[in-house]
C-alpha cells in the first residue's frame, strides 16, 4: 500500500523579478511570496535607520490588512516595529487558544500606531466609560489613542451564516514626521508619508507559503494616496482583537461638539475683542 503524501507544488513556479525606475522594486510569482514581502519590510526599516535622522523624523510606519494573520515570521516583523497596525478578518469563536495567545504576544510587544498621524482620524475618538461619544467643548483637552498593533474588522461568521470578509492583502510602509501647522494654529502635526506599498494574493499566513501566490512591490503616488485611505478607513471601522460583537462594532466614533458651550466661548471671545476697541 502506498503512504500518502503531503501535495505540493514545483518550484517550477517559481518566479522573481524586478521593474520600475532603476528595478528598485521586486516582484515575485509562486511559492513562499511572503518572504518577498518580509525582506522589503526589513529593507525600509533598515534605510529609515541609517544614516543621521532629521529631529522631524519619527520613524518608519506600516499599516496593513489581511484576511487572515498567523505566519511567524510577519507577525515578529509587525511586534518589532516602531509603528505598525494591521487589520484582519473578525474572526469565528471559539477562537483557538494557541493562536489567539499568538496574537496576543505580538500586539503586547507592538507599539501600535499614533491616530494623529492619519488626518481622517482626527474626529475620531474612544467612546466614554458609558460606550457613548465624546462630547467636545471649548476647554476639551481630547487624547488622540495610540491604535493597537492588531484589529479586526468585519462581521463574525456564526453558525452556517456567510458573512462578507475583509480580503485585501496589502503592506503599506512609510514614515512619520513632524510638520508645522502654525498656519491653522496647531503647533507641529505628526503625519504618516507612504513610501510604497506590497499588494499581492498570499494571506499573512505560513499556509500561503505552499500554494501558488503573487505579490509585487509598487510605488505609484496616487496608488499610495489610496491604499493609505483604504487603510485609513479600515482602521476607522475596526475592533480589538477578539471583540464580544458579532457585527461591526467600531471602537473610534466621531466626537460630538457641545453647541451651546462652543456658543459662549465665542460670544466671550467677542465681547472681550469689542471690549478692547471701547479701550482709549
Amino acid at each position: 500500500m502506498a503512504v500518502s503524501q503531503t501535495p505540493s507544488f514545483s518550484s517550477l513556479f517559481n518566479s522573481r523579478f524586478t521593474f520600475g525606475n532603476y528595478g528598485k522594486l521586486t516582484g515575485r510569482f509562486g511559492l513562499n511570496v511572503l518572504d518577498d514581502l518580509i525582506a522589503g519590510i526589513d529593507e525600509f526599516k533598515a534605510e529609515a535607520s541609517a544614516g543621521r535622522p532629521s529631529p522631524r523624523d519619527a520613524g518608519p510606519a506600516m499599516l496593513g490588512a489581511f484576511m487572515w494573520l498567523d505566519d511567524p515570521a510577519l507577525l515578529e516583523r509587525i511586534a518589532d516595529y516602531p509603528h505598525a497596525c494591521v487589520s484582519f478578518t473578525k474572526q469565528p469563536r471559539p477562537f483557538p487558544i494557541a493562536k489567539l495567545a499568538r496574537l496576543h504576544d505580538t500586539l503586547e510587544r507592538c507599539p501600535g500606531f499614533p491616530s494623529a498621524a492619519l488626518p481622517e482620524l482626527e474626529t475620531l475618538a474612544v467612546r466614554d466609560e458609558f460606550g457613548q461619544p465624546q462630547v467636545v467643548g471649548p476647554s476639551t483637552r481630547l487624547s488622540r489613542p495610540r491604535i493597537p498593533g492588531l484589529r479586526t474588522l468585519g462581521y463574525r461568521k456564526t453558525g452556517g451564516r456567510m458573512v462578507p470578509i475583509l480580503h485585501a492583502k496589502m503592506v503599506l510602509l512609510g514614515n512619520l514626521r513632524w510638520h508645522e501647522g502654525e498656519e491653522f494654529g496647531l503647533g507641529e502635526m505628526l503625519r504618516f508619508l507612504p513610501r510604497k506599498v506590497w499588494i499581492g494574493s498570499a494571506n499573512g499566513t505560513y499556509s500561503s507559503r505552499f500554494s501558488l501566490e503573487f505579490g509585487c512591490w509598487q510605488a505609484d503616488p496616487k496608488l499610495l494616496r489610496y491604499a493609505q485611505r483604504f487603510l485609513t478607513q479600515v482602521i476607522a471601522k475596526s475592533e480589538d482583537l477578539d471583540p464580544d460583537s458579532n457585527n461591526m462594532d467600531p471602537d473610534l466614533v466621531e466626537i460630538e461638539y457641545d453647541d451651546q458651550a462652543m456658543a459662549e466661548a465665542w460670544a466671550a471671545i467677542a465681547e472681550s475683542l469689542d471690549d478692547e476697541d471701547d479701550q482709549p
